[in-house]
């Protein structure tokens, strides 16, 4: 049988794997945005309008910041979640949890 706190281990833990790759997906949209800004210079043949390079710059920037947010709630949740098992591991082992009770 799986105890509690081993349940909260194990989500806790993919939670934090979730919150490394979360930056790593954002990562990849900020050079698929960016690649897409490089295209329009280079199908341009000249030096284009700042408003045409935009459109690829704002997928870069708007795929850092998705990729980031998703980072911190997933490393809020795994953490907070992992601190939940080590006090249930804790009181089932009848000693003190992480706040001294």
């Amino acid at each position: 049988m799986i105890s509690s706190h081993q349940t909260l281990r194990k989500f806790g833990n993919a939670f934090l794997l979730l919150a490394v790759l979360a930056p790593l997906v954002g990562l990849a949209g900020t050079v698929w945005g960016m690649i897409r800004a490089f295209d329009q210079i280079a199908a341009s043949g000249q030096t284009p309008k700042p408003s045409v390079l935009a459109n690829g710059i704002s997928t870069s920037l708007l795929a850092t910041m998705i990729g980031l947010s998703f980072a911190a709630v997933f490393a809020v949740l795994g953490i907070g979640l992992l601190i939940k098992a080590a006090a249930a591991e804790k009181r089932q082992k009848g000693t003190k949890d992480l706040r001294g009770t």
